[in-house]
């Protein structure tokens, strides 16, 4: 019998997610002309999103694994916390994460008080030396989004029941994508479906996608 496992994950977020990740591009370094005032660039959100042709919102597989990872701490286990074992034993399946958002071609701007699905949440923060303030623009989906991703990993180093145990404590403490250190990004397991996964069928279908890649 297989000791690998297999989760069908669904989640509903309870706070705004925010999304910016720092896409790689040979511009890095370069100077370019200034578009907008020290501080404030309102076109920051359009280097950051992660969004499919259709708009669609979506995240990284490294999202939740390092929103798993982290909430290992949590779980107890002896003297210690699950914490260094998780990343030696979690995978995420998906190569991207969809969400039930889609973003306006002129999405509308202000803060986690806006009354949309999807729109470009606008913060204040101070700048590196404490002095002078800046302007963050980053693209949000309001409370109620909801994914699906499926997990995947040894039960001889994690137990089900523990795993159930971080993924709970996933979304109530530590949340997904960015903002998470001021509460954003939390949501709750709607649904957290088990299975045992064949060794040898997981590894015929893995040689096949990688054929297909390649």
């Amino acid at each position: 019998m297989s000791n690998l496992l297999q989760a069908e994950v669904h989640i509903q977020g309870t706070r705004p997610l925010l999304i910016n990740h720092l896409r790689p591009s040979l511009d890095f370094g370069r100077r370019k002309a200034k578009m907008s005032a020290p501080g404030n660039d309102p076109a920051e959100w359009t280097r950051t999103v992660l969004m499919t042709d259709e708009r669609q919102l979506y995240l990284l597989p490294s999202y939740v694994f390092g929103c798993f990872r982290d909430a290992g701490q949590h779980t107890k286990r002896g003297r210690g916390s699950l914490m260094p074992l998780i990343p030696s034993t979690l995978q995420v399946k998906e190569q991207r994460i969809l969400l039930d958002r889609y973003l306006p071609k002129e999405p509308r701007l202000g803060s986690e008080e806006l009354n949309e699905p999807a729109y470009v949440f606008m913060a204040e923060t101070r700048g590196g030396s404490g002095r002078g303030k800046n302007i963050r623009y980053r693209v949000a989906a309001a409370p109620g989004w909801q994914c699906q991703f499926t997990l995947l990993w040894d039960k001889t180093v994690v137990s089900k029941q523990e795993m159930q145990a971080v993924a709970i404590d996933a979304g109530r403490l530590v949340g997904l994508a960015d903002g998470r250190s001021i509460g954003y990004g939390r949501f709750e397991i709607t649904q957290f479906d088990v299975s045992s996964i064949d060794m040898q069928i997981y590894t015929a279908r893995q040689e096949l996608t990688w054929r297909d890649s390649a």
